[in-house]
This record gives structure tokens, sequence and C-alpha cells, in this order.
């Protein structure tokens, strides 16, 4: 099975627009904020957080729509709907706060860390993860998916892969990203330097 993106109601809008649009103007706030006299690093943080969760939500990564996330619990459903009893979220495998601390610090672009790994995970799981203490630490750039394993989590992609989450690199996960057909013209339009 692949990934199903949102469709828009806005006409003629589709997801590759929106993005570059979110991108774009999110772009130019940060450029503003950076500016400011006061509460400059957090509005950037802010500014920045907000790109990646909205872009994440038009690629269909959160909010009432789930379909879009490149892998998932392997005990949940391929499709998600929301009229089913499964009750889940999509869950940054980086968190976002380390996310724009890799935007600032690392210099890695809005356009790639859009595609960062978000897992459709139970509930339960999240949970889990967070009485654990892994809700936001366990994490490593190299190895996305690694938290996961903290709490014995099966984790597969969306073409029914299962995969390890203590040896999935983000090089493996880029190239998934990669060959994922309804990814491609997205990436197509973001073009400028997206994982290159």
């Amino acid at each position: 099975m692949s990934i199903k993106l949102p469709t828009s109601r806005i006409a003629n809008a589709q997801p590759s627009d929106l993005i570059l649009q979110y991108i774009t103007i999110g772009k130019k706030i940060i450029e503003i904020w950076s500016q400011a006299k006061f509460n400059k690093d957090r509005k950037v943080n802010d500014t920045v957080a907000t790109i990646i969760r909205d872009c994440n939500g038009i690629l269909g990564c959160g909010g009432n729509f789930k379909n879009g996330c490149l892998y998932r619990e392997s005990v949940l459903d391929e499709i998600w709907t929301p009229r089913g009893d499964e009750q889940v979220i999509c869950d940054h495998a980086i968190p976002v706060s380390e996310l724009v601390r890799m935007y600032k610090e690392d210099n890695i672009q809005i356009e790639e860390l859009i595609f960062y790994p978000v897992v459709r995970i139970s509930q339960v799981a999240n949970d889990n993860l967070t009485k654990k203490g892994f809700a936001k630490r366990g994490f490593d750039p190299n190895l996305p998916l690694l938290r996961y394993s903290k709490i014995d989590l099966k984790i597969k992609t969306h073409f029914g892969e299962e995969i390890d989450p203590k040896t999935w690199t983000i090089e493996q996960h880029t190239d998934l990203v990669r060959n994922t057909p309804e990814l491609k013209i997205i990436i197509d339009t973001l073009r400028g330097g997206l994982l290159t």
C-alpha cells in the first residue's frame, strides 16, 4: 500500500502548491522575527515548528487525516478511518523541537525537515513512550526511529515492510521518501536544494 494525501478544499490547490506557499511565507516571517529585539528566538522557533507541522498536515500526517504517514505501528490497520475504533496519533519520530534545532544549528532546510519521519501509532503506544520517558528523548537523527525500539514497538513502512527501528537509518528513510510516488511532485516543486 502507498500513502494517501488529503485533497485540498481550495480550488486548484495541490499539496505541493500549499506546501510551497507555507514555506515561502514562513521564511519571510522568520526573516522578520530574526530582526526583532525581544522574543526573537522564541518567535523564530515557533514559526519553524508551525511550518513543519502545517506541511506535515498537508502531507496527511496529522489532524483529521493520518494516511500520509510513511510508517505505522505494525498492529494498526493499513488505512486509518476517523470512524474506526483505533485511537491513533501521528508522532514525529524526531521531536519537532529537535527539528527546529537542526534547522537553526545544523542548517538543515525546512524543505527537507518536512519529510522527516512521522509515524502513525496507537494512543496506547504514545502513552507508553511518555510513561517511560521517551516522548522527547531517546532519538538519534541518524537512526530516526530509534526511540520506538525503547518500548519494543514494531513498525512497518507504508509499503508493508517490517523494519527494525534500532537499525533503520536516515539514508533508508530518505530512499523511502524518494521512492514514494505520491511525494514526487512535491519534491520536484521544492527541488531547490532538497535531499541532494
